[in-house]
């Protein structure tokens, strides 16, 4: 029988045909993107977490044109600037590569962010964006638990969940990694306190269990797909397993944080 291996590394942020800058026409290093509808409701504009060399953290507001280069096929000419009368937004942490912008809404996103590897430091932040002011505003506080890598936003009937891996942090005293899941107000921000934590059964050292997170509908059930080093963790929920997807209860009915041990049972090797 014939194998076929595969490498999956992470994925650049994709880079517009022209020099963004600031304000203060000061050049962006972007380390994050994301599509946001502001002055349109047919076609996207662009949230850019970057930095610059006056600036360690900022969020800016960019015409969708930025990808289209320059005349005749687009409107840059050399570099760009933020949207006319949008503000910039100062956070408190300086992303690095491979940081991220979730989009939850059109105009609602989480700024995940990290160093690189070996730096613990790490920001996961919520913000809106109200097109008519053209203003990004924080919502909330932000989580500066370290450790941090990638996250993803669960739906769960009316409810949001923010799932944020940790692949190096100590669970039974080895460096297995673990999932900590946070409630979502749209209007309040996010939880502090984890609504859920998810880590393997029988964790083993340097495992990386929450590495890669990612919540998808599956069966009439909500499934979280969690990557660790050499294989792939997965739960799903079914009729006969588990409540439907708006009464999971180990994190909507629980008002203390949920340890969820995630059996060697339930996991598929790839």
């Amino acid at each position: 029988m014939r194998s076929t291996a595969f490498l999956a590394t992470a994925m650049p942020n994709p880079q517009p045909k022209c020099q963004l800058v600031d304000a203060a026409a000061s050049a962006v290093a972007v380390r994050g993107l994301g599509a946001a509808r502001v002055t349109s409701t047919s076609f996207d504009d662009v949230v850019v977490w970057g930095a610059t060399n006056t600036t360690s953290g900022v969020l800016l507001l960019y015409p969708g044109s930025v990808f289209n280069g320059a005349p005749p096929a687009g409107t840059c000419a050399g570099t760009q600037g933020p949207l006319a009368g949008s503000n910039t937004v100062t956070t408190t942490f300086s992303p690095s590569r491979g940081s991220q912008i979730i989009m939850v809404d059109p105009t609602h996103f989480l700024a995940v962010g990290h160093k690189e590897l070996g730096v613990a430091d790490s920001f996961l932040g919520f913000y809106s964006i109200d097109p008519t002011s053209k203003t990004i505003t924080a919502v909330g506080t932000p989580i500066s638990i370290p450790g941090l890598r990638t996250a993803t936003v669960l739906t769960t009937g009316s409810k949001k969940y923010v799932a944020a891996g940790y692949p190096t942090d100590i669970v039974d005293n080895v460096k297995g990694g673990r999932v900590l899941v946070f409630a979502l107000d749209m209007t309040a921000g996010l939880d502090g306190t984890p609504a859920a934590t998810i880590y393997d059964a029988q964790p083993e050292d340097d495992q990386q269990f929450g590495r890669a997170v990612a919540a998808m509908p599956f069966n009439g059930g909500e499934i979280l797909a969690v990557a660790a080093r050499a294989r792939l963790a997965r739960r799903r929920c079914s009729r006969s397993r588990c409540p439907r997807p708006s009464r999971i209860a180990p994190i909507q009915n629980s008002s203390a944080p949920t340890a969820r041990r995630w059996s060697r049972s339930t996991r598929r090797s790839r």
